[in-house]
């Protein structure tokens, strides 16, 4: 399984647990200011159709969550949740459980599902934003593939946030201001 961490500021946390737990990673430099550029570089993983572990540069993955992915059968799309900014979603508690922080796409999806990535990635959620825009590319691939008829199979627990918001950091300690 490929394990890809795309930062523009990687959280000090967020790679010393890739060093730990996934230390083949690779740790992919996004332009700042290219806001296509992670969608381009999930694009390409896409068409390698192999199993495929994305960790955003401000999550920090768990003692055995690597060998959970590649043992997991239960889905071709697997997500581990994580703290967001406080609010509630549907189900009454602050996790996101679908956004791109910690999800695995298998193989199997990617060859059954070609086009996903090109398709997601065109989507345009506002006139200010380009389609495949980093902001709203986990609210285009998650409805892709709702659409197509599949579920994410979600993982616990969750793993650790750390997104600097203005009441603080998502992983609930304060003196975590290392990135905002």
């Amino acid at each position: 399984m490929r394990v890809v961490c795309p930062f523009t500021r990687i959280h000090p946390l967020t790679d010393a647990a890739l060093q730990a737990h996934a230390p083949h990673a690779e740790r992919i430099r996004i332009p700042e200011n290219d806001l296509v550029a992670y969608c381009k570089l999930l694009t390409e993983r896409w068409a390698l159709v192999e199993d495929l572990l994305v960790v955003e540069q401000d999550i920090e993955i768990r003692a055995g969550l690597i060998e959970e992915a590649e043992q997991c059968t239960e889905g071709w799309w697997c997500c581990w949740p994580y703290m967001g900014q406080g609010w509630s979603n549907p189900s009454g508690d602050a996790l996101i459980y679908e956004s791109l922080g910690c999800t695995k796409f298998s193989a199997e999806l990617m060859r059954a599902e070609p086009d996903l990535l090109m398709v997601a990635g065109s989507i345009r959620h506002s006139k200010d934003m380009p389609p495949g825009d980093w902001h709203r590319l986990d609210v285009s691939i998650s409805p892709t593939l709702k659409q197509r008829g599949y579920t994410p199979h979600r993982h616990m627990p969750p793993v650790i946030h750390h997104h600097l918001y203005a009441e603080g950091c998502s992983c609930g300690n304060q003196d975590c201001r290392v990135l905002s």
